[in-house]
């Protein structure tokens, strides 16, 4: 599969972050592309992996890599609105400090944990879906040294291949 997406990030903790309608958005945003490839299914369930390259530009000015494992779950094709839920975890990486992270938490680090979780919807090409996306770097209650991290709700196009 392949996803384009972009978004915008908030200045909030993640869990504060889903409320659209309260949430503290900064003047910076990312453009990204990642490839995923599943691996392997049970029943609706999905596993695989995603690599992603992202681009921050606003308040910062840097490039993000990410790498992760996720699952997914398929919802019933009679759903017609929604097809799946995802949750992935891995390790982001990125190429400069993240200044809304030291203006959050007053220092980071190039490396952080990075998960996200998803909501997929379907569109009239078969081949073509509609992502919704919490993106987020953290320290990973305590794995990083610092207690930072960063939070964008992004919308993306995915199409499998």
């Amino acid at each position: 599969m392949v996803t384009v997406f972009g978004g915008r990030l908030t200045d909030d903790r993640w869990e504060s972050s889903v409320n659209l309608a309260e949430t503290d958005w900064i003047d910076s945003y990312i453009a990204g592309f990642a490839l995923s490839r599943d691996f392997a299914r049970h029943g609706n369930f999905h596993f695989g992996w995603e690599i992603q390259i992202v681009y921050h530009f606003g308040v910062q000015d840097h490039f993000e890599g990410n790498g992760l494992i996720y699952t997914r779950y398929e919802l019933p094709a009679d759903w017609r609105i929604f097809k799946s839920l995802s949750f992935g975890i891995g390790l982001s990486y990125a190429t400069e400090v993240p200044e809304s992270e030291i203006d959050r938490g007053g220092d980071s680090t190039n490396a952080l944990v990075y998960w996200m979780g998803e909501i997929e919807f379907y569109l009239p090409p078969e081949e073509l879906t509609l992502i919704l996306r919490l993106h987020h770097r953290s320290d990973g209650y305590g794995l990083f040294p610092e207690d930072t991290g960063t939070n964008a709700i992004v919308v993306g196009l995915r199409w499998s291949l």
